[in-house]
């Protein structure tokens, strides 16, 4: 079940049937107290009010929140109890809270009073307004509010996050007329954003969208996270699936998934581990986003718990200026995010020899604060043919601007990269052309760069596909073709202390975000044949219209000489592989089994040479005649 109103009701249908359950979305914490079997991979509203709580606090900066929810909504309560303690405790003011079940019978008549109360206390600012109310209610109150004038900062529970709220937004005129009109701005806490993707993230995405034709939300990956949790019980559990033993075996199961209760103990997801508490909770960070253009992207900072305490440097200095946070009972850090785009112009110099090639791009970044986001290095630049230095370095932007506190940076870049290219398939082979980068130095817990889904467009794979061939960028490539692509963040890990003392004796590990655009290209076999296997073709061709020759005319220096022919054209078209391929490649493949239908050829020269078909003519044609079948069905 994803709503929590629901998902409450079955609990304990579950629990007296000793069925096992588990969510993905559902974080109202009285949903697994006292029951066994029920269990969630996602955070609790106790989790969620802290993270709320302390990023108001610390990284908005704010010290008065008001509250909007509905007493008949569980979540919504729970939420606002869970906030209101953590953020007096904090040191923050809560002036108002407004109980909706309490001003009126219908939904036009509440919202009159909340607005008529804040009419009347111009004078006092109520802060942000904290609005935990179901989608639909909220999404209302918002439009009631921005209408009246009120321009009030708004936050919300996870409920209030993702693209689908924009949807509910669009239904009004105004929202339509001017993409965020009332969106825009709105912030709310959620366990997955898709800017910040990883590669097997957007894989899920493009087979989703490939499927249904529709933009998945983060609460696709969620569950499919918790399947994969299920999944995991249900082997390890052994269970035959036995009608006459399924109480048994949902008790098996069960305790499977109570076993998973340690890092040591735990079932790799998408996007990390879990592995349960006592009350069948796997606590999972939380990320900040917020709506532009309708589009809900990742905040500008995050907070996301530190993995190793013990490998932080001046832990108390860090504390003592907000760097580093206690959120949840774990030191959290603050994290800068970077929205990064690029865009290629062309891809040209495709040498197969090196595995390299040449890439004319735009890239830019947008970010908030002082952070040097442009100090980078590309970890798959060349210098094999365009040498550009020891480390290509980014020029001076061709344009920078700051508005209201975001910079933006545009620059252009040409130069070699290099990817792995594999070819044990070829000449049927797919190859990747891609650019990545990291920063030279900021590790993963200071600075992440992540998709600039406005910026890009389109970040699906095939919208990026369809842009590459709109814009021509492999015009001058021919023997490709795009067959698909990616834009992703992910980690790319060191684990050396460097010799820093303090990492000594620790498993912390240095990671360093790295930004990547794949695409994934393979060879146009029709136009590789045409332009190198045709001699292939005719020496195939020679060869077999040689059994239609009489016999004696069929010498073993002719069958000889195409096979020495046909040798050294595969060394020819091996020539293009680099040097360092020791392995068979499908080509060779395809050559062993010319080379084996040359050697029939052989074989039967001496064969029908032999003593016993000298003066047995019959024979020898059936021999003839039975050697052009095989050698058709060899081919």
């Amino acid at each position: 079940c994803a709503l929590p109103i629901y998902s409450l009701s079955a609990a304990n249908i579950y629990k007296e049937q000793k069925m096992p359950a588990i969510t993905g979305t559902v974080t109202t914490d009285e949903l697994t107290k006292d029951n066994d079997f029920y269990f969630r991979t996602i955070y609790t509203n106790t989790e969620q009010s802290s993270f709320l709580a302390n990023y108001i606090k610390s990284i908005i900066g704010r010290r008065k929140v008001s509250i909007v929810y509905d007493g008949v909504e569980p979540f919504g309560t729970s939420l606002m109890k869970s906030f209101v303690e953590t953020f007096k405790g904090l040191g923050g003011e809560i002036p108002f809270i407004w109980n909706l079940k309490d001003l009126g019978k219908s939904r036009e008549e509440q919202f009159e009073q909340v607005i008529g109360e804040l009419l009347e206390i111009k004078n006092e600012a109520p802060g942000i307004i904290l609005v935990t109310l179901s989608p639909t209610k909220a999404v209302d109150f918002i439009v009631a509010l921005r209408r009246k004038g009120f321009n009030y900062p708004i936050i919300g529970g996870d409920n209030l996050g993702g693209d689908r709220i924009s949807e509910l937004f669009n239904s009004y005129p105004e929202e339509q007329a001017k993409a965020g009109y009332f969106s825009h701005g709105i912030f709310a806490p959620v366990s997955f954003i898709w800017d910040f993707a990883d590669e097997r993230e957007q894989e899920l995405r493009n087979k989703y969208l490939d499927k249904y034709n529709i933009e998945p939300t983060g609460s696709i990956v969620a569950y499919y996270d918790a399947a994969k949790v299920l999944v995991a019980a249900i082997e390890k559990a052994k269970v035959e699936g036995n009608p006459k033993k399924l109480a048994e075996e949902r008790l098996l199961v069960r305790d499977s998934l109570a076993s998973f209760n340690s890092p040591e103990n735990s079932v790799e997801g998408l996007q990390r581990s879990f592995y349960f508490d006592e009350e069948g909770n796997a606590s999972t960070p939380l990320s900040m986003g917020f709506f532009l253009n309708q589009k809900f992207i990742s905040a500008f900072t995050q907070l996301f718990p530190i993995k190793d305490i013990g490998s932080v440097e001046n832990l108390e200095e860090k504390l003592a200026r907000g760097e580093i946070l206690i959120v949840n009972n774990q030191y959290q850090q603050k994290t800068n995010l970077v929205d990064t785009g690029i865009d290629f112009n062309e891809i040209t110099n495709l040498d197969e020899k090196t595995s390299s090639y040449t890439a004319d791009f735009y890239l830019w970044f947008r970010y908030r604060g002082d952070i040097d986001a442009s100090n980078i290095e590309f970890t798959n630049y060349s210098v094999e043919r365009l040498d550009s230095g020891e480390n290509l370095e980014l020029n001076e932007p061709i344009e920078k601007e700051k508005v209201n506190g975001i910079t933006y940076e545009l620059y252009r870049m040409k130069a070699d990269f290099k990817e792995q290219f594999l070819f044990s398939d070829y000449p049927f082979d797919r190859q990747k052309i891609s650019v990545r980068f990291r920063h030279t130095n900021k590790q993963r817990n200071n600075l992440i760069y992540v998709v600039d889904v406005i910026g890009l467009q389109e970040t699906s794979s095939q919208g990026i596909v369809n842009k590459l061939k709109e814009s021509e960028v492999f015009s001058t490539i021919t023997d490709w073709e795009i067959e698909s692509a990616d834009i992703f963040q992910d980690i790319i890990k060191d684990n050396s202390t460097l010799g820093k003392q303090q990492l000594f004796n620790t498993d912390a590990e240095q990671e360093y975000s790295r930004f990547n655009i794949v695409v994934n290209i393979k060879r146009n076999f029709f136009s590789f044949s045409i332009k190198n296997l045709l001699p292939l073709f005719f020496f195939i061709l020679v060869s077999y219209l040689l059994l239609f020759l009489p016999f004696e005319q069929i010498s073993v220096e002719a069958v000889s000489g195409v096979l020495l022919a046909v040798v050294f054209f595969h060394l020819s078209l091996l020539e293009a592989l680099p040097d360092g391929v020791g392995y068979v490649v499908a080509l060779d493949y395809a050559f062993y089994i010319i080379y084996a239908l040359i050697i029939l050829q052989l074989l039967i020269v001496v064969v029908g040479s032999s003593p016993k078909f000298e003066e047995n003519t019959i024979g020898l044609h059936q021999l003839i005649r039975v050697s052009r079948v095989i050698y058709v069905v060899l081919l």
